[in-house]
């Protein structure tokens, strides 16, 4: 096989009637292409057994990124928030920005954010002052409730979402695998020998997470007994009130939810933690990376997933930047996602593993 003639871009052209430059454009799915001569290309591709040289391949990723450093140092950190820091407000957005930041500088790009809700700002204004600037790269962050499409001109930039919050149009994106998490969580829990467990969740992070959560908690829950069974409490905003109704009308184990006082209601309804019921989240930290940041922890240390978001971040960054490289602009012909699994720590609000 090492004799084997390697198909050429010329032969490629030639039967499609193409230039070698657009079949190259097109073999890296360019948005400048049709979406029709992409896939004749790609067909036309597939039956002569085209196959890219590596060491080309890695030499052009190179040169790319060797001028794409020189010439374009900048990323955009693009939120859409009512306020200028409000992309930042929960501790999971501030690690995914601490990791995107230093994986940006460990690559030689600075990564700047551009609020397009500021006074005098439109989207238009920003792609102008992006690509003024030499901007190639755009990382989109998460959106706030109520707002799931941007007007921007996309096809001018490398873009990454963080999230599944954009829905439209359909960007290449990076998130955690909330389906997962939320399955290693629940196995944790089933380990320790709970049997009735109910989860809290608004209607906003649902929407959100594409029902990653409420998903995985339902699938569990059908393999339980119907007396085990627990409802799901899924509103817009869950109150102290409609929290202690549905506690005491269902009688859960354990409580996993986020963002919610959960350990302080439970405490005024006289209940005590671990004995009397567990508590989980699902957007835990490692406890040796707590002094990173200002979370005013409480000093009670709740058992659940670390969704590693640092490495959402970092991963979103290699995301836009390998695009640059190829020089692939746009909306994707194809969506890609990438799902980073995140990994559960141990707490003080659930019980101990028992030993057999």
């Amino acid at each position: 096989m090492a004799n084997e003639k390697r198909v050429t871009l010329r032969e490629i052209a030639e039967k499609a009637g193409l230039s070698r430059a657009a079949v190259s454009l097109a073999l890296k799915q360019h948005p400048s292409i049709s979406a029709s001569t992409l896939k004749r290309v790609a067909k036309i591709a597939a039956q002569l057994g085209y196959r890219p040289d590596p060491e080309i391949s890695k030499l052009m990723a190179h040169t790319s990124s060797l001028r794409s450093k020189q010439q374009h140092s900048t990323l955009a950190w693009l939120t859409a928030w009512d306020t200028e820091d409000g992309a930042l407000f929960w501790l999971r957005d501030r690690r995914i920005f601490r990791g995107a930041t230093e994986r940006a500088e460990a690559l030689g790009y600075k990564l700047e954010p551009f609020w397009l809700k500021a006074p005098g700002m439109t989207a238009r204004r920003t792609c102008s002052i992006l690509q003024t600037r030499g901007i190639e790269g755009v990382v989109v962050s998460s959106l706030p409730d109520g707002i799931q499409t941007l007007d921007f001109k996309w096809e001018q930039f490398s873009v990454t979402a963080i999230g599944f919050s954009l829905k439209k149009p359909l960007l290449n994106s990076v998130d955690a695998a909330h389906f997962e998490n939320l399955s290693l969580a629940l196995a944790k829990i089933r380990k320790r020998k709970y049997k009735r467990v109910g989860l809290i969740e608004s209607s906003g992070t649902d929407m959100r997470m594409a029902h990653s959560w409420t998903g995985a908690f339902l699938v569990d829950q059908l393999a339980q007994p119907e007396a085990n069974r627990v409802p799901l409490l899924l509103q817009n905003e869950v109150t102290q009130e409609d929290f202690v109704q549905w506690f005491r009308r269902h009688q859960p184990e354990v409580v996993i939810s986020n963002e919610l006082p959960i350990i302080q209601w439970l405490n005024e309804m006289g209940l005590k933690l671990p004995e009397d019921v567990a508590h989980v989240r699902l957007d835990n930290m490692d406890p040796k990376r707590v002094h990173l940041y200002d979370w005013g922890f409480s000093g009670t240390w709740t058992p659940g997933i670390d969704q590693l978001p640092e490495l959402i971040g970092s991963a979103a960054v290699d995301m836009v930047v390998a695009q640059i490289h190829r020089q692939e602009k746009g909306v994707p012909l194809y969506q890609k996602m990438m799902l980073i699994k995140g990994e559960w720590r141990e707490g003080e609000t659930i019980r101990k593993k028992r030993r057999a």
